[in-house]
């Protein structure tokens, strides 16, 4: 995914808030599988299988996104 961001401040900026949202997807897919394990209801934990996989796949989606955002590398020789 190319992104045509005309400044450089821009671009640091929406890779920040990708980050963060990334990072609290992160955070809450964990607490969700940690507190899998304390529950012993069938029903329930039938109920957080669906919605542990829909945070999954966001966290993947905003990792891709992050991934597209961050810049390219150019290798210079040292001169």
């Amino acid at each position: 995914m190319k992104t045509s961001l005309k400044t450089e401040f821009t671009a640091a900026v929406i890779r920040a808030v990708v980050w963060f949202q990334m990072r609290s997807v992160e955070i809450t897919l964990d607490g969700m599988l940690k507190s899998r394990e304390a529950v012993s209801d069938p029903f329930t934990r039938a109920r957080m299988a669906p919605a542990i996989a829909n945070a999954r796949r966001e966290a993947l989606a905003l990792r891709e996104k992050y991934i597209a955002l961050r810049p390219r590398q150019s290798w210079r020789m040292a001169a």
